[in-house]
């Protein structure tokens, strides 16, 4: 076989055969199939080399050169010109003139392209989890619809005949700057623990941090506390979520409290009836708990895990836990 024929040129020549001995830049495909330069000579009027497309895309077109950036500023052009810009877009003259209109291809404005789910993320913590409270965190940043699936197993052997551990979580954001900055006062109430006297109401389970020109006794600045038993315009503040209350000690001066700013949804998880039981102490036993919920999208949020039910020395017994986050869409 011989060497495989140069692509034919898009054109169309109506003359005579080519001489074969004057060579020529273009090429020409003869009769017989083989090859050979064309030039001027050859052709015995312009209107035998006609440049023409293909059926149905026969419309006027010439590549007519390259800008640095954008369509030709001056010139005169025809409609069908095309002109490649240095920064990466083609341009089209869809009217005739000096230098004519043009139009970018691709349009510098095109319908966004839906985001692909975020991949899953599965994370295992060793640890033991905080008992009443949080701390074990996954990160994950939705990309697409924000709703997302969270699925906790948790492994134990429990310290005691039918005990149970339900493990919760919480997710979003939390900020240290606080909020609803109110005057308190603070003295020994119920069980010698430290009773907060404030001017409006506080909810069971918010965060608070305690401040002071004199910081009131067994209460550290830039730490948050858990409000417990409220009632009325008083309160009392443990150290983990539904935990015991702080004792009093002093009373401080000018104490204020503010409530942790934060965009933390609401928890998820079953509160009761689930979570890892054993029947008899030290037998295994796994959980597996999930929810639905609907994290920011392209925000990265924690997800905060936390054991909201059960004994010290059953948390304790936690030899595992794994997070499963995956985007539904």
């Amino acid at each position: 076989m011989g060497a495989p024929l140069p692509p034919a040129k898009i054109g169309k020549y109506t003359g005579p055969d080519p001489s074969p001995d004057t060579p020529a830049p273009v090429d020409f495909m003869r009769r017989d199939g083989t090859t050979r330069p064309v030039t001027s000579a050859d052709l015995t009027a312009v209107g035998q080399f006609a440049p023409t497309g293909l059926t149905g895309a026969t419309a006027a077109s010439r590549y007519v050169g390259a800008t640095a950036s954008g369509a030709p500023a001056s010139g005169t052009f025809a409609v069908g010109d095309h002109v490649i810009d240095q920064t990466g877009y083609l341009w089209v003259c869809t009217v005739a003139g000096t230098p004519g209109t043009w139009v970018r291809v691709p349009p510098a404005t095109m319908a966004p392209v839906a985001a692909k789910p975020s991949d899953p993320v599965t994370a295992t913590i060793s640890t033991s989890l905080s008992l009443q409270g949080y701390g074990s965190s996954v990160t994950f940043t939705p990309l697409s619809s924000g709703v997302c699936e969270i699925e906790v197993v948790t492994f134990a052997q429990t310290a005691t005949a039918a005990a149970q551990v339900v493990v919760q979580g919480r997710y979003g954001t939390a900020s240290t700057a606080p909020g609803g900055v109110q005057a308190v006062t603070v003295s020994s109430g119920t069980g010698a623990a430290a009773l907060f006297t404030g001017t409006a109401p506080m909810p069971s389970g918010a965060q608070v941090y305690v401040t002071g020109t004199t910081q009131p006794g067994n209460f550290t600045a830039g730490t948050p506390y858990f409000v417990v038993t409220p009632s009325g315009n008083t309160w009392y503040l443990a150290a983990t979520l539904n935990g015991t209350a702080i004792a009093f000690s002093t009373a401080g001066t000018a104490v204020q409290t503010g409530v942790v700013a934060s965009t933390w949804g609401t928890r998820f998880g079953s509160p009761s009836a689930q979570g890892v039981k054993g029947g008899s102490a030290g037998s295994p036993a796994c959980w597996s708990n999930f929810d639905i919920v609907t994290l920011p999208v392209g925000t990265a949020s924690a997800i905060d895990l936390g054991i909201s039910t059960g004994s010290t020395a059953d948390a304790a017994s936690i030899s595992g836990t794994i997070v499963k986050v995956r985007e539904l869409a």
